[in-house]
């Protein structure tokens, strides 16, 4: 194998596999990156058997067709080094990779290409095409209430939820999250036709790997939806991930139905109380109180050592008083996951969930369990 590329489309293929190559394996093949060199360019791949990333670079030359295994962490270090020219990558007797750039030279231990594991297509019984920005914005709403919890590995993702829209026309689609303390779910309209609900759980890495993919640029992306597999395809990207098998909770039974006492405050002020309440919060709990009253609340917080904050703010709120413990860091990620200048909390009572949401709109929203401060 032998071609020659330029360096900064290399590098930037290279860089999106880092995440995906396994570093810490009992399996040297998954550290490494597949490299085949055709006539229609270069093709990058990386695994952990569970989320596989490949990347088609263009090429200025192939000289010499073929496919090699090498390190990813040690080839993307040495490109991101080289000058900003072309360079040229051949495979030698003995099994290794010379990579030479200007008068850099470089040797690198290469693996079979068929030892590389087979990257798994997704056996697509649904393709669905949706705005790469709409699917971007929603797991960004939703993936920090993900669970870190590996003994719940159903919760350990985000769930895609396909369905019929009620007009007849076009489809639905949600994506939620919980770790059973808080719920994130995310709902938008799409043009694509559902013809009948389907639920897939993304595992965390895919959609770590998918928030990055789709963060980019603004371009459309093509979902590729199977019993076992999805894949998210952009050109020249294809990002293919596992699905957790067993069945997510019913999300929106969570939903409270009947709190009655809407309350709207600012956002960023919020948020300053809150960060500055968590200083001296416990360090384990993190919970705060949120004392509710006709037109302001008082947020406080102590720890074990009788340290004490307390602050009041402006609230839009006319119903019962009521005190509510809350985990400071749970408010807070929901708070910063909306895009709006006021929140709304949805009340009912001190022991009752609390739904929130961004003042206005409906196609977020989020359940906060409450707790004993």
């Amino acid at each position: 194998m032998e071609f020659r590329i330029e360096r900064e489309p290399f590098l930037r293929a290279l860089s999106r596999l880092q995440s995906v190559a396994e570093r810490r394996t009992t399996r040297p093949i998954l550290g490494h990156a597949l490299l085949e060199a055709t006539e229609e360019g270069l093709t990058l791949s990386a695994t952990d058997e569970e989320v596989s990333l490949r990347a088609i670079t263009p090429v200025e030359e192939v000289t010499t067709p073929g496919a090699v295994a090498v390190s990813a962490r040690k080839l993307f270090e040495i490109v991101r080094e080289l000058p900003d020219e072309t360079l040229r990558a051949r495979t030698e007797e003995g099994g290794r990779l010379s990579i030479a750039c200007g008068r850099a030279r470089f040797t690198l231990v290469s693996l079979p290409a068929d030892e590389f594991p087979a990257i798994p297509e997704a056996d697509a019984a649904r393709r669905i095409t949706l705005p790469g920005p709409q699917l971007a914005d929603m797991i960004a709403r939703t993936h920090f209430a993900m669970s870190q919890d590996e003994t719940r590995f159903i919760l350990n993702g985000i769930l895609v939820h396909l369905q019929p829209h009620e007009s007849g026309q076009g489809g639905r689609l949600s994506l939620a999250a919980t770790d059973t303390h808080r719920l994130a779910v995310a709902t938008r309209d799409i043009e694509e036709t559902i013809d009948e609900s389907l639920e897939l759980i993304l595992p965390r890495k895919a959609v770590q790997e998918a928030k990055k993919l789709l963060d980019e640029d603004d371009l459309p992306v093509e979902l590729a939806l199977g019993e076992h597999f999805i894949q998210f395809i952009k050109p020249g990207l294809t990002l293919s991930a596992k699905l957790v098998s067993g069945r997510f909770p019913s999300y929106q039974k969570v939903i409270p139905a009947e709190n009655p006492f809407p309350m709207d405050v600012d956002k960023e002020a919020l948020l300053g109380v809150v960060r500055r309440m968590m200083v001296l919060s416990h360090e384990k709990s993190r919970g705060i109180r949120v004392l509710v009253e006709p037109e302001q609340i008082a947020v406080s917080a102590h720890n074990p050592e009788q340290e004490a904050a307390e602050e009041e703010m402006v609230a839009d709120y006319n119903g019962d008083a009521m005190t509510i413990g809350f985990n400071a860091r749970y408010l807070q990620e929901i708070v910063t996951a909306m895009a709006g200048d006021r929140v709304r909390f949805m009340l009912k009572n001190e022991e009752s969930p609390v739904l929130m949401r961004e003042a206005g709109r409906d196609d977020c929203m989020y359940v906060l369990m409450p707790m004993r401060v």
